[in-house]
């Protein structure tokens, strides 16, 4: 095993990783040195690698953005006795497939449906669709998903929606879903309380309409899709959206008609135009109006 590669996007797993092999490493050998390459080039890794220790002990050199590194994959091809742990944060393979002294792995964050899935598996029946659709896009590490489960252990949290989302996140992104399932929910007081407190905290009005926006649209693209016959499995498959994410969305539109939804893919964007032409201080009465527009109709 001279040489190791960790690749992919998910950096926060990939340090993990690395650390828990450089203390595999030390473990089995006591007076490892753990050198990292200033600007390392093939020639001055080569000499590095032929030199090894002045007093003969194991060294693991550590090698980032290995990639980046002109004739890296015919060092990789050389006989050496220490080790080589290179590490990229490239989604595919550095190398060519066929380098037999290196060993690889890969540590991509999965994609949006395969992460709800892993979401759902993970959670159960204690997690809630609005948390699955919020995580999986916000997400930058699957360790996050380990982080939120131990913050439920210890804050006795039993079923995981976009509250105790929040709760255990704390980011205003988590907030601004919250506030987007009351909106849709059609729940006016506690909505516009939410909007004033959110805006009083310095939040911007611009991520929770684009986001409203793009919610709408969703139920729109469902009730169509419904209208014209399509079933809730070939939905789910050209939303690419969990099965469970479209049931659930699919009872939430189910509160609007198609010419609500069209008519209100018309309004945001002018909201927005209003809350750039007039002075901040209107901008809680000009989402108040909105929240009012969309609970208008009962259905």
């Amino acid at each position: 095993m001279p040489f190791v590669l960790y690749h992919g996007n998910d950096i926060k797993l990939i340090r993990k990783k690395t650390s828990v092999f450089e203390k595999k490493m030390q473990n089995e050998n006591p007076d490892l040195q753990i050198v990292i390459p200033e600007n390392p080039s093939y020639e001055s890794l080569m000499n590095q690698l032929s030199s090894g220790s002045l007093f003969g002990e194991k060294i693991l050199y550590k090698i980032y953005d290995c990639e980046k590194i002109p004739k890296i994959e015919t060092l990789l091809e050389k006989e050496i006795e220490d080790i080589v742990l290179m590490i990229s944060y490239q989604e595919t393979l550095p190398f060519r497939k066929n380098l037999k002294k290196l060993e690889k792995e890969n540590f991509n964050l999965p994609k949006n449906y395969e992460l709800e899935k892993y979401l759902i598996n993970k959670f159960k029946n204690k997690i809630s669709a609005e948390a699955v659709f919020y995580l999986s896009k916000s997400i930058t590490s699957i360790l996050d998903i380990d982080e939120i489960e131990e913050s439920m252990v210890l804050e006795k949290i039993d079923y995981l929606d976009l509250e105790a989302v929040y709760r255990v996140k704390g980011d205003s992104e988590a907030k601004i879903f919250l506030i987007i399932e009351d909106i849709l929910n059609k729940k006016i007081n506690q909505s516009v309380l939410s909007v004033n407190d959110y805006l009083a905290d310095g939040g911007s009005a611009i991520p929770l309409t684009l986001l409203l926006l793009n919610q709408i649209q969703k139920y729109l693209a469902v009730k169509k899709a419904l209208q014209e016959g399509t079933g809730e499995t070939e939905l789910a498959s050209s939303l690419k959206m969990h099965p469970f994410l479209v049931k659930k969305m699919i009872q939430s539109s189910k509160g609007f008609s198609i010419q609500k939804l069209e008519s209100l893919i018309m309004s945001i964007p002018k909201l927005e135009l209003q809350m750039r032409k007039f002075d901040p201080v209107f901008i809680p009465y000009f989402i108040e109006k909105l929240i009012l527009e969309i609970s208008e109709e009962a259905g």
